[in-house]
């Protein structure tokens, strides 16, 4: 039973933090729109937009991506029972693994991809970290 509510907690965790980047992708898309009449199924004129995109929205674009996976690690805890990190662990590693596909796909600045690499796991961490179960303070 413990496996199948560490498994819903990995998935539910993802879902959720699929859901902030969705919406933070929205609102930096109505931030820093794409040019106009774009063909967004050419992957160089993709590449060509993301070179002219402002630095700004990229590191903005990082800080959804920390807090998705915060709060994707921090609702794996809360299914899992605080009790281990694999659920919040597994989220992060998920998320790393989609980002490091998404930065192939879809051309972004070399700095972007070494941060994106290593942004996930230790944000997915960072929830377990903030809501696990404390072992009880023995009495002297």
């Amino acid at each position: 039973m413990k496996a199948y509510k560490n498994m819903l907690a990995t998935i539910v965790g993802c879902i959720s933090s699929l859901v902030v980047i969705s919406i933070g992708e929205l609102i930096l898309g109505y931030l820093f729109p794409f040019p106009p009449n774009i063909d967004r199924y050419n992957k160089a004129i993709i590449a060509q937009a993301m070179s002219l995109m402002p630095k700004a929205a990229l590191v903005l674009l990082l800080v959804v991506y920390a807090i998705a996976s915060l709060s994707g690690g921090i609702i794996a805890t809360i299914i899992s029972g605080k009790t281990k990190s694999s659920p919040a662990i597994s989220v992060g590693i998920v998320l790393t693994l989609l980002g490091v596909y998404n930065t192939w796909v879809l051309p972004h600045p070399t700095w972007f991809n070494i941060i994106n690499a290593v942004l996930y796991l230790p944000f997915a961490y960072l929830g377990y970290f903030a809501l696990k179960r404390k072992a009880d303070i023995p009495a002297k």
